[in-house]
């Protein structure tokens, strides 16, 4: 199965990730519209990004959503709001950082 959640309605869409964030679905795949990533090509001058569209599992976002875990677990709490916004405001980057991985 599958949901959309479009990021240019941010009212919407807050809402939308209350919802996953207080029940915890497993078989759902869920499409952030409307992200702009291929803004960002122009930025790297390489054609990386393909659609502007983000995915992610269900069971993902409701794990980033919950309380801090224990004994292994290392995800913070992200609220809905945090989430939309960073994903609302990748349009507007205007500087990407490279970080070597292989330290």
């Amino acid at each position: 199965m599958k949901r959309i959640i479009i990021i240019d309605n941010k009212k919407q869409a807050i809402k939308d990730l209350e919802q996953f964030k207080n029940k915890h679905y497993e078989a759902i795949d869920i499409e952030f519209a409307n992200v702009h990533l291929l803004k960002l090509n122009d930025l790297i001058n390489y054609k990386l990004f393909y659609k502007n569209s983000l995915f992610v599992r269900s069971s993902t976002l409701w794990e980033i959503m919950q309380p801090v875990g224990k004994g292994g677990k290392h995800h913070r709490r992200l609220e809905p709001k945090e989430i939309v916004d960073a994903l609302f405001s990748l349009k507007d980057s205007i500087n990407l950082i490279l970080i070597d991985t292989s330290l």
